[in-house]
């Protein structure tokens, strides 16, 4: 204690010196905070662009894809066609030698076998008119499903990035209310107390 200040006024002081001290700790972690809410701000902008530059690399691979895709089944078309023209054409000359063989009129049954021969030409076309069609609905098919599976597969995860980035991305800092101005009150009726009984 202090020769000559009343008590009353050097408690006072006291707790005014540790309130004063309190709000300068108090505005130095505010200052950290705020500082610390800057970086992580930042790092969510980054992280959230990164998800976006995921996202658009997906969707790239998926639609680079899907080009090698139809052009495997453009391929896979032209090849079925190429292997029915073959077929037809190597029918076609089988029946022509097998005519020509049983052209003979002393053969017996030559007409009917001419005609079973025809009937297994156009039954063979038939099969593979019908096998072609099946074998286009299935690449189609696959293609589908290749299509499908790359898809399901990487955008719900770039979407869970995203989302991710997002939840994560930091709010404005927390606002401090400071309390009333209780002791600010006290302490003026208490020194003009002490005043007054000085």
């Amino acid at each position: 204690m202090v020769l000559g200040i009343p008590n009353s006024l050097q408690r006072q002081a006291l707790s005014l010196q540790g309130a004063y001290t309190h709000a300068g700790r108090m505005s130095d972690g505010f200052a950290e905070l705020r500082s610390k809410t800057h970086l992580l701000s930042q790092a969510a902008s980054k992280n959230q662009q990164s998800a976006q530059h995921a996202v658009s690399a997906a969707i790239g691979i998926l639609e680079d894809m899907q080009v090698r895709i139809k052009a495997l089944v453009g391929r896979v078309e032209q090849e079925l066609h190429t292997l029915q023209t073959d077929i037809n054409s190597h029918v076609g000359e089988s029946i022509s030698g097998l005519q020509g063989k049983l052209g003979g009129p002393e053969m017996s049954g030559v007409h009917d076998l001419t005609s079973a021969v025809g009937e297994m030409a156009d039954c063979t076309a038939r099969l593979l008119s019908s096998w072609q069609q099946n074998e286009e609905e299935y690449m189609a098919t696959l293609a589908q499903v290749v299509i499908f599976n790359s898809w399901t597969s990487a955008w719900p995860e770039a979407l869970r990035t995203v989302q991710g980035m997002q939840r994560g991305a930091a709010g404005p800092p927390p606002q401090y209310v400071p309390s009333p101005p209780t002791a600010t009150t006290d302490t003026s009726d208490n020194s003009r107390t002490a005043q007054g009984s000085g």
